[in-house]
């Protein structure tokens, strides 16, 4: 981190603790279980509980939006909200928990010309700083926004200039 010089032990660990508290905040939000598209759909108040005991509600709107994008053979297999981590120092995003569902999904986003091939890898389920505001301008309901943590960089890090 550029910029920040700390001086002593007390100040070290006055920052290391402001740092954890603001991940653990973060991490707070991350959903407690995920749940199908079929099942959201089926729900009359859709919703999953979070790590700190409250809600994270979907818009049916965009439930609906998203389904009709989507083909139905997806729709237990896609897990919602998505977890999208940014990754630190970087303006890519990823979906954490990437699988083939999640591939192919944004396979058919770039088929329907809804994302643009040069906005995401997705092999890696990497998107760009375009990519994701897209997805957030149509579904935001369905994303959780969280960072993917220096320790977690190796497995995730793709320089800028590979994806932007």
């Amino acid at each position: 981190m550029e910029g920040i010089v700390l001086r002593d032990t007390d100040e070290i660990t006055r920052f290391t603790r402001l740092y954890k508290y603001h991940i653990d905040k973060i991490v707070s939000q991350h959903p407690v279980s995920k749940k199908s598209l079929t099942q959201l759909l089926s729900e009359s108040h859709p919703y999953v509980e979070l790590q700190d005991g409250s809600r994270h509600s979907f818009s049916r709107e965009e439930l609906k939006k998203f389904s009709e994008m989507i083909p139905r053979e997806l729709w237990d297999l896609l897990k919602l909200p998505f977890l999208i981590g940014k990754i630190s120092g970087t303006s890519i995003y990823k979906i954490v928990d990437c699988n083939n569902s999640h591939i192919e999904m944004l396979n058919i986003f770039i088929k329907k010309n809804f994302l643009d091939k040069d906005e995401t890898e997705m092999r890696q389920c990497i998107l760009t700083y375009r990519g994701l505001r897209k997805l957030l301008s149509e579904f935001s309901s369905l994303i959780i926004l969280t960072i993917i943590q220096e320790s977690d960089i190796e497995r995730y890090y793709y320089t800028e200039e590979q994806y932007i």
